[in-house]
């Protein structure tokens, strides 16, 4: 989606760190913190910005 311009480079990058995060949460989360948690809540934003985009 970044290469056809359909997100940007931080949107890409928001997405890259939140699937890393969903990792941890699937495979480590006896691993996970409050910090990394609370950074998952927030980036969750830019997904909500890109679906309004997209409708």
């Amino acid at each position: 989606m970044y290469k056809a311009k359909i997100i940007d480079k931080k949107t890409l990058e928001c997405i890259k760190r939140l699937i890393f995060l969903r990792n941890l949460i699937a495979y480590e989360y006896y691993a996970i913190t409050e910090k990394e948690l609370r950074e998952m809540a927030q980036l969750l934003s830019c997904l909500e910005k890109l679906i309004n985009n997209i409708k």
